[in-house]
Order: structure tokens, then sequence, then C-alpha cells
């Protein structure tokens, strides 16, 4: 049997070790409140009517070279049994995308994204469609993405023009937990302070996948939206083996997402103030060109 030092050392290291992981693990969730889900998120206050995004594309290592190359209209309207349905509409030029590439186009098409979701009144998606267009005034589909919850998973089914990306997976679903589709922009995300993480389902419509993801808010940061700084919250979504980024105003206004793709070009989605506020410079000066 030990003698008493020896006793005194070990219960020291355990009570240091026991604080390390309590101050680590388990405080964090005591000190900050729960993140966001898709119930707070759907019933938070906003604005009537649509919100417009600009998109603009940035190649890597060309920070001060943007360039518009769509944009989309995002609206949230609640039914009169209390469930919500959030759309979004996105149109991109792929001769303005792929500007500069090894397979750039003289003539771009406008390429059409629309999403839709449904979240019933626990704050629970129901259901969720992507749809891709290569013709934005055209009805036919080039890809799809369709979504329903079945108890606690999600079953989706994907159809596109080679067998290899048609089929059906099913993922787990969290209760209440985010789907967001990376072209359809969440409105707000209210109750953000540093520190928090979360998981959530990330739909990239122009490739048809679909993957669990790691939120994080990393800490804050000023940005240029309007004419002036603006303090935002700074939230990284880690997607395999990219991340992408989202910038919140304290209230929980989202102001801009900057959405990484393969061909080490990242597209930024800004939102478009509305009449009472200022236009925000990149977007409004690269929308003209």
């Amino acid at each position: 049997m030990p003698n008493r030092l020896v006793c005194v050392a070990i219960l020291i290291f355990w009570t240091i070790a026991a604080g390390a992981l309590f101050t680590r693990d388990l405080l964090p969730n005591y000190l900050l409140g729960p993140p966001p889900d898709l119930r707070t998120i759907s019933h938070s206050e906003q604005a009537e009517g649509p919100t417009r995004w600009a998109i603009l594309a940035i190649d890597e290592g060309k920070k001060t070279s943007l360039r518009a190359v769509g944009q989309i209209t995002t609206e949230t309207k609640r039914k009169r049994d209390g469930w919500v349905r959030m759309t979004s509409q996105a149109w991109l030029d792929s001769g303005e995308l792929l500007r500069g590439t090894s397979p750039e186009t003289v003539h771009g098409e406008r390429i059409g994204v629309i999403g839709a979701c449904e979240i019933d009144t626990s704050g629970n998606l129901q259901n969720f469609r992507v749809s891709v267009r290569l013709d934005e005034q055209s009805k036919q589909e080039f890809l799809s993405l369709e979504g329903r919850l079945k108890k606690d998973t999600l079953e989706i089914m994907t159809r596109g023009p080679i067998p290899m990306l048609n089929g059906t997976q099913t993922l787990p679903y969290q209760p209440r937990g985010i789907v967001q589709n990376s072209l359809g922009p969440l409105d707000r995300m209210p109750g953000l302070q540093v520190g928090q993480t979360w998981e959530t389902q990330v739909i990239s419509p122009l490739t048809g996948a679909v993957q669990s993801c790691r939120v994080e808010v990393v800490g804050t940061e000023h940005i240029i939206w309007g004419s002036t700084p603006v303090m935002t919250m700074k939230v990284v979504t880690k997607m395999s083996p990219l991340s992408a980024t989202t910038w919140v105003r304290p209230d929980g206004l989202v102001l801009r997402q900057e959405v990484p793709l393969p061909s080490r070009m990242k597209l930024i989605l800004d939102r478009m103030p509305d009449d009472t506020d200022s236009p925000s410079p990149s977007a409004t000066e690269a929308t003209r060109r």
C-alpha cells in the first residue's frame, strides 16, 4: 500500500485532471447559451418579403479580383398552420463563373438552382428539395436532391444525368437540426456566442453531395458592409477537406457567406441591403459590370 505522501500526490493529480476535463468539456455548455437550431432560425423575427444576395466569384490568390456571377433571392413564409417554408432561387452565369479557368466558355448559360424546405411547428425539418437547371428559364432538371424526415433519419434521393449520381442515402437527424443549401443562405442565425459548436448537414447543389459538418463560432471580425465597418460573429463550417465561413451581425442578421469550390475558387454570397441600409460597395460595383 502506498504511503500517505504518494496518496496525497495521486489525489492532487486526479483533482487537477478532473478540473481540466470539466473546464474543457462541461463548463462551456453552462457558460454559453444553446447554439442556433432550425426552430430558433425559422421562428426568429424576419423582415417581410424577399432578401437578395449578390454572388461574387474570387480566385484563390486574387483576393482583390471580385466578379459578379449571379444572384440569389431567399424568402421565409409562415403558414396558417404554424409551419414555415423557406425558399431560395439562384442563378449563375457559367461564362463568368469559369472565366480564366481551363473550361472557360465564350458564351455562358444562366444556371438555375431552386431550393425549398418545410419546417413544422416544433422546429424540425420535414422535407426539402433542391434542383439544378442548366437553363434558368427551363423546367427541365439536370440534377435534383429530395429529402424527407423519417423518424430520426433523413432519407435523401438524388437524381442526376449519370447513373452514379442516382441513388438514396440516409443520414442521422438531430432534433431541430439545420440542413443548409450552400446556395441558399440562411437569413438569420440568432443567439450566437463565441465558442458555440454544433453539427449541421450541408447540401452542395453543384456537386450533388450532402455531408455532415462541424460548425463553430470562432470569434469576432470587422467586415465592410455598406459604407462602414460592421462587427460580426465569424462562423466556420468545416466541410472536409474545405471550410466555409459565414459573417453574422450580433443581432443575428447574416451578412455574408464564403463558399469554397473544388477548383480553387470561392463564391461570396453578399447580402444586398434594403432601403434602410447603404449598399455594399463590393456587391454593387461588381453587379453593375
